[in-house]
């Protein structure tokens, strides 16, 4: 069984990674994400 602090730390560090793909790819498109992509 995981510890609940175990699995909080898991999250949270699956959380930090994602924010920095989603950042590293926005720094790399350029592209505002606010600004839907729907053409």
């Amino acid at each position: 069984m995981l510890h609940p602090l175990s699995l909080g730390i898991t999250m949270i560090v699956a959380i930090l990674v994602a924010a920095a793909v989603e950042f590293a790819a926005f720094r790399k498109a350029r592209i505002p994400t606010i600004i839907p992509a729907s053409n």
